[in-house]
């Protein structure tokens, strides 16, 4: 049984690293969390044992987490490859675009240095 409620708990942290941003799994995370508390704490579980099951389950989580990330990490160095010339191939040349590019970066920190003077 407890086997499986930590499996459940991977997969869990599987599905939600796949679906949400880190701060919804976060909150997932810590309702199940309290959740779990409230009701072992009703049903007369000692409070040691109560902590120290939550932090099993929220490492549970965790490593759902950790190893889609690991996952996704690899298939990318994988199809990232290395080009003719025995170099690492740039972000750019394998499709991966960064989060911020150059313009927006300069029309963030004109807005700041705006905002400033």
């Amino acid at each position: 049984m407890v086997i499986a409620s930590l499996m459940i708990a991977f997969a869990i942290g599987i599905v939600s690293s796949l679906r949400f941003p880190v701060l919804v799994f976060a909150l997932i995370v810590f309702l199940s969390i309290c959740v779990y508390a409230v009701i072992r704490l009703s049903q007369g579980d000692g409070v040691l044992s109560v902590i120290l099951w939550s932090l099993l389950y929220e490492c549970a989580f965790a490593a759902g987490v950790i190893a889609v990330v690991m996952i996704r990490f690899f298939t990318a160095r994988l199809r990232s490859g290395r080009t003719g010339e025995g170099r690492v191939k740039s972000e750019n040349e394998i499709g991966l675009q960064p989060f911020f590019t150059m313009d927006m970066l300069l029309i963030l920190g004109s807005a700041l240095l705006g905002f400033w003077d």
